[in-house]
């Protein structure tokens, strides 16, 4: 899908900040391996019970791959380095896929689509003791984006499609921590806000709370996800991330069909109609 590329002249002429774009809460967490290690900030307590954890983590049915080709552009990603390899892989309670095999996906996709733009958020780096692992993931971005990256600027406001397309940079990193490489823009341009709430309903309220006074200056992401606790968990031995908030992306969707002022929003289980609604708010 090359939604981008198909905005009208004055919609890619905006501050990326003033689009509406469809995005993923912990994009890989498709995968998970129950059978590896659980990930740096989950409890020991919860070794014997990786199949339950596991289920209550997978947070997306679809590759990244397969996201992007339904119009996902926001990417949210939770990294850590394997406790026995070092190597870098995505993670949500358990281990899940290589960092470098998904980002050269990711670069195989706007490699084949050069006007369209991902924005790919890497605020979770767990486990990064070592210095070594901020330079490793750092220049592993550099590499396999070279030449796509958009360099971070004073602001936003001149990061549009059409300056993008036009100096063909395709890639908004963000990093967790201010790094002195400007090929890294650093949390300070984005804002998103976590609700940690177990009610559908009162997470809709608060979205539309906030979207009222979201700011026009940085990149403002509304998080339409669920957050379990242990009583969510214990409550649904049996079930599992993705059924339990089935109701939370219904209501999602129909609040999406009133065009609200929306810039990036996330979701667990992101497919076809969520990225189209979100889109279709451009229009």
């Amino acid at each position: 899908m090359n939604w981008m590329n198909e905005l009208p002249k004055n919609l890619k002429d905006v501050p990326l900040m003033s689009l509406a774009i469809p995005g993923s809460h912990d994009s890989c967490a498709f995968s998970l391996n129950k059978n590896g290690p659980l990930a740096p900030d989950e409890s020991k307590y919860f070794e014997p019970f990786k199949g339950v954890v596991h289920n209550w983590s997978i947070t997306q049915e679809l590759s990244v791959m397969d996201q992007l080709n339904i119009g996902i552009r926001y990417f949210d990603l939770r990294i850590a380095p394997k406790p026995d390899s070092g190597d870098l892989c995505f993670v949500h309670g358990l281990y899940g896929p290589a960092v470098q095999s998904v980002l050269e996906n990711i670069n195989q996709f706007l490699n084949a689509h050069p006007s369209e733009v991902v924005i790919l958020d890497f605020n979770h780096l767990l486990g990064f003791k070592d210095e070594a692992y901020h330079r490793k993931l750092i220049e592993m971005i550099k590499s396999i984006f070279a030449g796509k990256l958009c360099p971070r600027q004073p602001t936003l406001a001149n990061v549009t499609l059409t300056n993008l397309n036009n100096k063909s940079q395709q890639v908004i990193a963000l990093y967790k921590l201010t790094v002195p490489d400007n090929l890294l823009w650093n949390q300070l341009y984005i804002k998103s806000p976590w609700l940690n709430k177990q009610n559908s309903t009162e997470v809709i309220k608060i979205l539309k709370k906030n979207i009222k006074n979201k700011p026009s200056d940085v990149l403002y992401v509304s998080q339409g996800i669920l957050t379990p606790n242990t009583m969510t968990i214990v409550g649904g031995l049996c079930s599992n991330l993705l059924n339990w908030e089935a109701c939370l992306n219904h209501k999602v969707m129909t609040w999406l069909d009133t065009k609200p002022d929306v810039n990036i929003i996330i979701v667990d289980d992101c497919n076809q109609g969520f990225a189209d609604k979100v889109i279709a708010i451009n229009k």
